[in-house]
């Protein structure tokens, strides 16, 4: 698995949310009705099409669990400074920060292979921990940067769906 590390400056986005026991389409389909029209799709090198798990409810676990197979999922676009709240969207801040990147061709098994091999490389890195101090803004920990491509009429991602994983991180200090 090849790793960069990336520096990220802080990046506004627009935010789309859906719970449920399978909340990613329901939040594609949301996230996409607001983004199509502003033209978010048409240049990907300018715009982060951001996914990621979140808790169903305020600190909780951003995933399913035996208790509660309900999970969040949630779509960002980072924006410009006009983009303002509306009903189902929200504006947040991703903080700048360094971030353990490696790129997958999307299918079930692969995402979640890829996610354990990520966390299990940071876990045991020299150089870099994670950053717990990003997990307020970020719950599910690291987001998935969903490149493309997209199509169809909804621009569903098929398969070839290309994903980059980041997972943040900072520097270990070192005795010397």
């Amino acid at each position: 698995m090849l790793i960069r590390i990336v520096k990220l400056p802080a990046l506004r986005v627009a935010s789309i949310r859906a719970v449920s026991t399978s909340p990613e389409g329901v939040a594609w389909k949301k996230f996409v009705t607001w983004a199509k029209p502003k033209e978010f799709f048409n240049n990907p090198t300018n715009y982060m099409i951001i996914g990621g798990n979140i808790p169903a409810v305020e600190g909780g676990f951003p995933g399913p669990t035996e208790e509660n197979p309900e999970y969040g999922y949630e779509f960002m676009v980072n924006i410009g400074p006009a983009v303002e709240p509306e009903e189902d969207l929200q504006v947040k801040e991703i903080p700048a920060g360094l971030y353990a990147v490696t790129r997958l061709k999307f299918s079930a098994e692969t995402i979640v292979k890829t996610w354990q091999e990520l966390w299990e490389w940071v876990r045991t890195s020299e150089d870099y921990t994670f950053n717990k101090g990003i997990v307020k803004i970020l719950p599910m920990g690291g987001f998935e940067d969903h490149i493309g491509p997209f199509e169809g009429p909804n621009f569903e991602p098929y398969a070839g769906l290309i994903i980059d994983l980041y997972l943040p991180i900072k520097e270990k200090k070192h005795n010397r």
